[in-house]
């Protein structure tokens, strides 16, 4: 890549799980999820999210391929933003990536439910995005994103399309390190798993 050819690409996107179902009835808005890529083909995205399918309170930060919501045969609809970035913020965004996949971070379903952020550590796919943002100069330090729908409005400058991600497609995908099909030991999370 040249100096110019970075980009930080920023996904929201239309999730076909119940969960998904109930954060957009809560909200009122299309999207009820957000992943960024550094690659501009969006492969693979990161996030924080459940771990695995049977677990859906067990979770963090996840490296997720775009088979974990092709799966069910439903079609995604995305709105993508990118951002062109340095090499330097490139590499900020990556030794982030790097820290949060060693460290184990962990996913912050309490301020998903409250609405408020908690104040353990811990990240839910928008808190996560917005620190990126703020590591890189994007969005000022003390700004707090309340949900994706200001994200996206904060991100209009940087839009580039709406798009959907087909699921009679799911063959050009591959699952990388997303473990979404790993079977989760979590026996409390499976009792409360919904399908």
């Amino acid at each position: 890549m040249t100096e110019t050819n970075y980009h930080l690409n920023i996904v929201a996107s239309r999730t076909p799980s119940f969960l998904g179902q109930i954060i957009r009835l809560a909200t009122k808005f299309k999207h009820n999820h957000v992943s960024i890529s550094l690659n501009d083909d969006l492969v693979p995205l990161f996030s924080f999210a459940r771990y695995n399918y049977n677990s859906p309170f067990h979770g963090g930060f996840v490296e997720e391929s775009w088979l974990r919501y092709l799966y069910r045969d439903n079609d995604i609809s995305v709105s993508i933003y990118s951002i062109s970035i340095n090499k330097h913020q490139y590499n900020k965004i990556e030794d982030i990536l790097k820290n949060m996949k060693l460290n184990g971070c962990r996913y912050d379903m309490l301020s998903i439910i409250t609405k408020k952020t908690s104040s353990r550590e811990g990240y839910t796919c928008l808190t996560f995005v917005e620190k990126i943002l703020k590591e890189i100069g994007v969005v000022e330090k003390n700004r707090v994103i309340s949900s994706i729908q200001e994200l996206e409005e904060l991100l209009k400058e940087y839009y580039i399309e709406d798009r959907t991600i087909c699921s009679k497609d799911k063959g050009l995908y591959f699952w990388g390190r997303d473990e979404y099909f790993i079977k989760s030991n979590n026996y409390i999370n499976i009792l409360f798993y919904i399908h």
